[in-house]
């Protein structure tokens, strides 16, 4: 009911613009999609925490080395499928508003997650024996994905709601 009711809506559910900006615009919301992703998040105290890269450290780091990874297996479908969904979906954030790139965090995630089992693959090959070397590898493994879960667990549920931007933005609005 809700898609059949207005065009519009159909776009707004496919993540489309209702209405095109300034083609010149796109090149600059891009570069706001990465900086936001990367360096400074959105300042929007309702979904972001104040000006917190989206991204943490290690979970950036990973990401790189999952991008790297299948920068250097292009030939396989699984990475042009991946760089497409990175690229359009970098592509649809630019288009509509730059602040909005929580449709491209389940991609970088993606990488992580393929950046982690190349740094454990790649470990392994180096140490295949050594049981106090594997028990090492795998405990660098387990403390940076048991960092990064306790930094986004500490940045988004008791910072974010403690934050002064976000409490005079939901007392403002209720």
């Amino acid at each position: 009911k809700y898609l059949i009711a207005a065009p519009s809506n159909i776009l707004s559910y496919l993540y489309l613009p209702s209405t095109l900006h300034a083609l010149s615009l796109v090149p600059i919301n891009l570069l706001k999609t990465i900086y936001h992703l990367f360096l400074f998040g959105p300042s929007y105290p309702e979904i972001w925490m104040n000006k917190a890269p989206v991204l943490d450290f290690l979970v950036l780091s990973s990401s790189l080395f999952g991008m790297y990874f299948y920068f250097n297996h292009l030939k396989k479908g699984p990475a042009y499928l991946l760089f497409f969904i990175f690229g359009f979906s970098t592509l649809l954030t630019s288009l509509n508003n730059p602040n909005d790139i929580s449709l491209i965090l389940p991609v970088m995630y993606l990488f992580s997650a393929t950046g982690i089992a190349l740094f454990l693959q790649r470990w392994l090959k180096v140490f295949p024996r050594n049981p106090i070397a594997r028990m090492i590898g795998i405990g660098l493994v387990l403390m940076v994905v048991s960092l990064s879960a306790i930094y986004n667990f500490r940045a988004y549920f008791v910072a974010w709601p403690h934050n002064e931007s976000t409490k005079s933005y939901f007392k403002s609005n209720s």
